[in-house]
């Protein structure tokens, strides 16, 4: 009986208990430059194994890991619509300003090496300015059911500019620390030179 009661102590003395996320998500962007405007960035998030059984259990692909097109709208309506009250767990910043997501759009889900991928893409519309433009781009869920994070081959690509004009980096970035400031967001910043 007294193991019961300080277990019940040390669970009241501890506070909240902090879960571990329940999906994961490996993720990869394309920032496209037309002219002198970012247009927007393509985004591709892979899921987990679990992630992917559970969708597919519900929401069957093809044998080519394709979606007919009621299918890929039912894992938009069903698995996706709803991160539109949570941003889309996206935060663009352009020049230190950040930056609203109004939308995504051409959302399509596919299975990739037996995996749930979604790509979308993030319009942003912005003008170059000055001698350097800096877009930096974060996605996290800061409730940390979703653990997201940055895939380590080939993360950030960025077309429609010469090579030597950009440069790139992820950063952990502790001034935006959630989930009781464990967790740092990965960010990708992004610099284009005029």
């Amino acid at each position: 009986m007294n193991f019961c009661k300080v277990a019940a102590l040390i669970l009241v003395l501890t506070g909240h208990a902090y879960a571990h996320p329940h999906v994961w998500v490996d993720m990869a962007m394309e920032l496209i430059v037309e002219g002198n405007v970012v247009k927007g960035f393509w985004v591709d998030w892979s899921f987990d194994e679990m992630m992917t059984a559970m969708v597919l259990a519900d929401i069957p692909a093809g044998p080519d890991g394709r979606f007919t097109e009621p299918n890929a709208q039912r894992v938009f309506r069903d698995y996706f619509r709803n991160l539109e009250n949570f941003n889309y767990f996206t935060y663009i910043w352009i020049n230190r300003r950040p930056l609203p997501v109004r939308r995504i759009d051409n959302f399509k889900p596919m299975i990739v090496n037996r995996r749930l991928v979604y790509r979308f893409f993030v319009p942003i519309d912005q003008p170059l300015r000055g001698d350097s433009t800096e877009v930096v781009v974060s996605m996290y869920d800061d409730t940390y059911w979703t653990d997201m994070g940055f895939r380590r081959n080939n993360p950030i690509k960025v077309s429609g500019v010469a090579p030597s004009r950009v440069g790139w980096k992820l950063e952990l970035n502790p001034r935006r620390a959630y989930y009781g400031g464990m967790v740092q967001p990965e960010e990708a910043i992004i610099t284009i030179k005029s």
